[in-house]
């Protein structure tokens, strides 16, 4: 659309909007159109009045001028229409409304048109439409061709998107109707840094329908030029070309990125040693690469080990050159590499890299260092203590060799005397050695070894051997000496048991670790009698308890052992202690020629006494000592001598005759004297003395007594000891009795008793003497008679007469308890007839009549007639009194009288019995009483003291007496029937007395209780479980103590038998946990129960008239850990979860649900609620102890596809019960990338018709390090880097994790390789790898020209192919004569020259020429044949001719 101008119309609206556009089209709708426009009003018909419409153009202003003549008056609007076109195509059309006031009759109207339409070559047509009273008139039309060519400028031409080698162009075309042919770039090269470029400008022409050329609507347009310099500023002219004509040129400035660095140039490196502080310095130079491709803002530098690719150092640096000193790091004698890169905005270049090695240095420690003696073949000098044998001893060599190993310095020493070195060798070239060593047995020695370099000595590696043990040499001061101080001497055996102290130090040459020490004690006579031996003892000294015969001679030997063996004994002799000897052997002793003097009755003879040695002397006899005396009477020592040394002495003694005496012999030794041997003799007989202690006497026991002969038939014992000097054996005794006053009456004679005692029966007169004789004689002869005079005895009196007795009525006095009176008694008699002897006394003797053994009264003293007894008798009873005389042979008979004692108060009733009567009885437990019968009887007392004349019966509680329940006095009977009301079990007491007319006797008592009953209840019952003792989950039963006590019941009714007590379940009676009867009024059993359950514990006291009423109470068990909780579930809840795929975390919720325990065990008083990783307990998630309800929602943050447990548990007062698990499962999410992602292209085939490659592709990786779940396929990709939307590979639905696929691919062209896993949630995060497809053979070269330099010249030029399939490795170029059958010549060129001069050609000749380009893969195509015709002579122009060039591009 034109803008309008000029007077005196004024645009209504101008510009080339669409909404201009649209709103002239608008206006103009609204009027009608007519052919001819007539005056307002006026009815009458008007010409057009627009005439004279003329154009003229101001290119300079793209202006077209549009100007016309108006002859009415009445316009007021006109509509100024235009189209511009080229050719047949339009580029533009718009309509302006124009406006006037001028009311003049004729003028002249202009309006501007503007645009960039006003091109050369643009045929523009304008009409103009006048309207009049709202109606259109018809148009006037003119038209226009601008002079010359139609070829507008491109416009808005800019330069972005750079990078290191390309650049991108974008431009705008004026009119998208009629696009250009082509495009026209030339451009001229400023190289920023480095070396500048070798083609300093360039040019080339971009085809409308070039592939590379971006254009979407034709009017807009970007092209991406390749193959540029890295960090170069370039100056762009861009012209359009329609047809033949070529618009003006715009220009644009852009400058390529800065790219990597080349290599540094002139690296160079050295190491250093510093030996003062054991360091290395490296020193690094280098000059700046030709090839900087940017501004370097510094350089990085790495020292790496050579062989391990492992950087020690690394820096950076503004400057050219470096110095690292005080490196501990570095390893002396080792290869390093050295590199150093350029850095710049685009990041580290290429690595320039130098390997230098480091210096020699000592070398480290020597490693794996062993040694160990070789004993076979040794030889051992016990003399001097030496070995003679191998040492071998191996090592490797140092780890840190720092340098070449020249030698191994080897050297032996005692480790104790490093002056004793009994090897050294500094020569050793292989690292081991077998050294003949001479060493101290059992001794430590040291090798050392150390390895040399060029450098030096290293560092000592040490180890310690120890030589061989062996047999040590013999203990020292051993020392044995018997202890007598405990000893003790059994002289039965002989034998002293007594302890040998033995002591003895460690040898002077042990020669090895004494392991033990072999003591033995032997007989020094007899070898084998070994009476200790102990081969164990570990230290010196030992005490040796034995047992030895006395002074003996023993040796004590000892040895000590090593591992090598025992060695030499040393020995001592001692001797056991003396002892008293033995008894003396073959002892005799006897008499011969006695001498008898009867009158001092001593014994003269001589007595000759013989022995043999001790059989155990115990040690040197010095002495016997002999002793003789009297067997009897061991103070009578007749002889005595203890200086003998002879075994045999005669000597005389005196001695009594017929007499043992004892001869004892003992042996001394200087331990004292021996036991006394003895032998016992008899000495002579003589004439025997008198007898001793001659007795007689008669024996009244037997005796009979004939009172009318007057004689007594009796026993004479006679009784006398042997002569007080016997004088040998007595063989007979002579004894004789006669009437004193008459020796011619012998009553008994005998000579031949034997005996010294004798009882003849005789017949003598009582109370007369008789003379008994007795002597006695030996085989000597009879000795003098003894005699001796006695008496016959007494015989009893006769009776007495006139014997009389009567009670006292005055003189007495009754005693009720013991029912007696004390009463006089007067007793009269006269002397007996005949008394046969002195009546010495009268015994009186008063006794009941019916039992004589109860006297009351006995007088054996009396000694004339008549007596007056105060005796105590028993009431009304009959007494006998006997009187009788006595001699002093005896009692003569008795005289007897009956008298009876007078009556008194009676004594108590006899087996007086009382029982309750069961039958008919009657129990009121209300108020605890009996009412029953008791049947009492009795019998007469044994004692009436009188005639009975009544009973008195009463019946009264025993402890309470004024408690009288019956009574009555005048019972006739023996027996009677009360009828009571009693107390159950209560003692009672019945009383019964009988009654004389003396007044009533002594009550009887019998204590009677009453019948038992069933006891009342038991007292203050507690009842309370204690700690449990133990707890059974399974069974959920607890081992608890009971502790149940009461009291006795406050009416026990009789005596507590037995209390039942049973415990049972109080919700279920039936389930009895105890029940047991007791004695005692406390039990503690142990009882098996269900936790926090009610027992009802009962408890019931019975007596023998059965159980009474229970008393019970109820208790509680104790609490107990719970059961598991029950239906436990658990499940992740999705509420605003969200996957963090970067921790790998879901932070979700847990619905957590159970419900209580079955056996809760008490009361419930919290969950503890634990959420932790199945396969690792120690990670809990979630945990909380205090959770009061039947389910909780834990907040939880855990990865994803994880196995949890969820754990609850119960707890009550007692604890927590037993843990409820479930196990769950994170929710999956979309995995992780894949692990180890490779790909690479094999089997690569090429097409170079369609340029076509196809090779198989494997790409292998492993399963993501996070799969959060079960991988369920893998999406592979391959596609082309630089477009991504030539995807040459794609398949989702991989289970493997690798493939081998045959793609179609470029050549030489970098493509993705993307993987991603699957599982449930989705896909995961892509891994990508970029592989490079192989090269392939190159397509031709191109734009091959050739042009004669010379008559013997040409230069044959071209560009790189398009596309290269590789790195281009070179390039072959070819000529040949045109239609000649030589052979073709080939000359290779280098792969950065893109010409190539040929010498040496035939002038004014036709060649033909061809390139072909190679890469690693193969010679590429040949390039089309150029020709060119070598000039018949030199030109005349002697410049420089420049070929064209045209820059390369290509596509990012």
């Amino acid at each position: 659309m034109a803008t309008g101008g000029g007077s005196p119309v004024a645009a209504a609206s101008n510009g080339k909007t669409s909404q201009l556009l649209l709103l002239s089209i608008l206006t103009l709708s609204l009027y009608t159109r007519v052919g001819d426009c007539n005056a307002s009003g006026s009815g009458s018909s008007l010409m057009n009045p627009v005439s004279g419409l003329t154009l003229s153009v101001d290119e300079g202003s793209n202006t077209v001028i549009v100007s016309w003549t108006d002859n009415s008056l009445i316009t007021m609007s006109y509509f100024v229409n235009y189209t511009a076109t080229v050719g047949s195509t339009e580029i533009d059309s718009a309509s302006d409304a124009v406006t006037t006031s001028d009311t003049d009759a004729s003028w002249t109207a202009t309006h501007n048109i503007t645009g960039a339409f006003v091109q050369s070559g643009v045929n523009i047509t304008v009409s103009v439409e006048a309207v009049v009273d709202d109606q259109l008139c018809d148009p006037a039309f003119a038209s226009l061709l601008v002079p010359g060519e139609f070829s507008p400028s491109p416009e808005e031409f800019t330069v972005s998107g750079p990078t290191s080698t390309s650049l991108t162009l974008s431009w705008t075309v004026p009119f998208s109707q009629v696009t250009p042919n082509s495009f026209s770039i030339s451009y001229t090269v400023d190289k920023l840094t480095g070396t500048p470029p070798a083609i300093p400008s360039g040019s080339l022409s971009i085809a409308i329908n070039d592939t590379d050329l971006d254009t979407a609507d034709n009017a807009n347009f970007s092209y991406v030029l390749g193959g540029l310099t890295a960090y170069t500023e370039y100056t762009f002219n861009l012209s359009s070309l329609y047809g033949a004509s070529t618009s003006s040129v715009v220009s644009a400035t852009g400058t390529t990125s800065e790219a990597l660095s080349g290599p540094v140039e002139g690296l160079s490196a050295g190491i250093t040693n510093d030996s003062s502080s054991d360091s290395f310095s490296v020193s690094i130079s280098w000059s700046e690469p030709s090839e900087p491709n940017g501004v370097i803002l510094q350089y990085n530098y790495t020292v790496s080990s050579t062989d391990t690719n492992t950087a020690i150092v690394s820096g950076s640096t503004g400057n050219t050159s470096v110095v690292e000193s005080m490196l501990t790091v570095i390893e002396p004698f080792t290869n390093y590499t050295v590199g150093v890169v350029a850095f710049n905005s685009a990041g580290e270049g290429q690595e320039s890299s130098v390997t230098v090695e480091s210096p020699q240095t000592a070398p480290g420690p020597v490693g794996d260092l062993q040694a160990s003696f070789d004993e076979t073949g040794s030889m051992f000098d016990s003399m001097t203590r030496e070995y003679t044998l191998n040492l071998d001893i191996v090592w490797s060599e140092p780890p840190m060799q720092n340098g070449v190993i020249t030698s191994y310095s080897v050297t032996v020493y005692q480790t104790n005397d490093l002056s004793d070195i009994v090897y050294s060798n500094d020569t050793l070239i292989a690292p081991n050695v077998t050294a003949s060593v001479m060493v101290l047995a059992f001794t430590n020695y040291t090798v050392s070894v150390a390895a040399s370099t060029s450098a030096g000595q290293g560092d000592e590696s040490t180890v310690t051997v120890e030589s061989p043990e062996a047999e040590p040499g013999p203990v020292g001061d051993l020392g044995a000496s018997f202890v007598e101080t405990t000893a003790m001497f059994d002289s039965m055996d002989n034998m002293w048991t007594i302890d040998i102290d033995i002591t003895w130090e460690e040898p002077v040459n042990p020669n090895g670790v004494i392991t033990a020490y072999n003591v033995t004690v032997y007989q020094t006579d007899d070898l084998s009698d070994i009476v200790y031996s102990n081969d164990t003892l570990t230290t010196p000294n030992v005490t040796a308890s034995v047992e030895v015969p006395a002074y003996t001679d023993y040796t004590v030997s000892v040895a000590a052992s090593t591992s090598a063996g025992q060695g030499d004994e040393a020995t001592v002799s001692i001797t056991s202690p003396e002892a008293a000897p033995g008894r003396v052997g073959n002892l005799a002793a006897s008499f011969s020629s006695p001498m008898y003097d009867p009158t001092t009755q001593i014994l003269t003879d001589d007595i000759t006494i013989t022995w043999t040695q001790p059989m155990y002397p115990n040690g040197v006899i010095q002495t016997y000592s002999v002793t003789v005396f009297e067997t009897a009477n061991t103070s009578n020592m007749v002889y005595n001598d203890s200086t003998l040394i002879d075994p045999n002495v005669t000597t005389s003694v005196i001695v009594l005759p017929f007499t043992d005496y004892t001869v004892s012999v003992a042996a001394s030794t200087s331990a004292g004297q021996g036991e006394e041997e003895t032998v016992t003799l008899t000495s002579p007989e003589a004439v025997p003395g008198q007898v001793e202690s001659l007795n007689g006497s008669f024996i009244s026991s037997g005796a009979v007594f004939d009172s009318d002969s007057r004689m007594y038939d009796l026993t004479l014992e006679v009784e006398w000891d042997e002569p007080t000097y016997p004088n040998g054996i007595i063989v007979s005794y002579n004894v004789t009795v006669f009437r004193t006053a008459n020796s011619s009456d012998a009553v008994f004679s005998d000579e031949s008793l034997m005996v010294t005692s004798a009882t003849p029966s005789v017949m003598v007169l009582p109370f007369t003497n008789y003379t008994v004789s007795v002597a006695a004689s030996t085989s000597a002869g009879q000795g003098d008679e003894n005699s001796v005079t006695i008496e016959s005895p007494e015989a009893v009196p006769g009776p007495v007469v006139g014997l009389d007795s009567t009670f006292s009525t005055t003189e007495r006095s009754y005693e009720p308890t013991t029912r007696t009176y004390t009463v006089d008694l007067s007793i009269t008699w006269g002397e007996p007839q005949y008394p046969n002897g002195v009546i010495t006394l009268y015994q009186v003797i008063v006794t009941q009549f019916d039992d004589t053994t109860v006297e009351v009264y006995r007088n054996s003293g009396i000694e004339a007639p008549n007596v007056t007894a105060s005796v105590m008798v028993l009431a009304f009873t009959d007494y006998t009194v006997s009187v009788a005389a006595s001699t002093s042979a005896g009692q003569g008979d008795n005289v007897t009288d009956t008298v009876t004692a007078p009556e008194a108060a009676p004594e108590m009733v006899e087996n007086l019995d009382a029982a309750f009567v069961s039958d008919g009885s009657v129990f009121n437990s209300m108020n605890n009483m009996w009412t029953i019968d008791i049947d009492i009887t009795w019998e007469e007392p044994v004692n009436p003291n009188g005639v009975i004349t009544a009973y008195n019966v009463t019946v009264y509680k025993t402890d309470d007496l004024s408690d009288i329940v019956y009574s009555n006095d005048a019972v006739t009977d023996t027996s009677v029937t009360a009828s009571v009301e009693v107390p159950a079990y209560t003692d009672y007491t019945v009383s019964v007395a009988a009654s004389t007319s003396a007044g009533q006797g002594e009550e009887a008592t019998v204590n009677i209780t009453s019948p038992e009953a069933a006891p009342s209840q038991v007292e203050s019952l507690t009842a309370e479980f204690g700690e449990s003792i133990s707890f059974n989950p399974g069974s959920r039963m607890h081992n608890v103590t009971l502790n149940i006590s009461w009291s006795q019941p406050l009416y026990p009714n009789g005596d507590i038998l037995s209390y039942e007590v049973i415990v049972t379940q109080t919700s279920d009676p039936s389930v009895v946990i105890y029940g047991e009867n007791v004695t005692d009024t406390e039990v503690m059993p142990s009882v098996m129960v269900l936790p926090f359950t009610d027992y009802t514990v009962s408890v019931a006291a019975s007596t023998s008239a059965g159980q009474g009423d229970e008393d019970t109470v109820t208790v509680e068990s104790p609490e107990a850990a719970p059961s598991q909780v029950r239906e436990l579930s658990a499940e992740f809840v999705f509420v605003e979860s969200d996957f963090n795929s970067t921790a790998r975390m879901w932070d979700l919720d847990i619905s957590i649900t159970w419900t209580q325990p079955m056996y809760p065990n008490g009361q419930i008083d919290s969950y503890n609620v634990t959420v932790y990783e199945t396969a690792a307990a120690s990670n809990v998630v979630y945990s909380n102890d205090a959770v009061t309800d039947t389910s909780v929602t834990a907040p939880v943050e855990v990865p994803a596809y994880t196995d949890y447990t969820v754990s609850v548990a119960a707890s009550t007062s007692a604890g927590q019960g037993d843990e409820s698990t479930v196990t769950i499962i994170s929710p999956e999410a979309a995995p992780g990338r894949v692990g180890n992602l490779a790909a690479s292209f094999s089997s690569p085939m090429y097409d170079p018709t369609t340029q076509i490659l196809t090779a198989d592709i494997t790409i292998t990786w492993t399963q993501p390090m996070y799969p959060n779940g079960v991988i369920q396929t893998y999406n592979v990709t391959v596609f082309e880097t630089a477009n991504p939307s030539n995807m040459v590979y794609s398949d989702d639905t991989l289970i493997d994790p690798n493939v081998t696929t045959s793609v179609v691919a470029l050549p030489f062209t970098n493509y993705t390789v993307s993987v991603a896993a699957s599982t449930s949630a989705g896909q995961g995060e892509e891994d990508t790898v970029t592989v490079e497809s192989p090269e392939a053979a190159p397509s031709a070269p191109r734009e091959v020209m050739a042009e004669a330099l010379t008559s013997t010249s040409i230069r044959v030029s071209w560009t790189i192919p398009e596309p290269t399939n590789g790195v281009i490795t070179g390039y072959r170029v070819t000529h040949f004569v045109t239609e000649s059958s030589d052979s073709p010549v080939d000359r290779d060129v280098p792969r950065d020259q893109l010409s190539l001069d040929i010498p040496s050609l035939t002038p004014f000749t036709n060649y033909t020429v061809y390139v072909e380009a190679e890469t690693v893969a193969a010679v590429g195509e040949k390039s089309d044949d150029a020709t060119v015709v070598t000039w018949k002579t030199p030109p005349r122009f002697q410049g420089m001719w420049l070929p064209l060039q045209s820059m390369p591009h290509q596509s990012e």
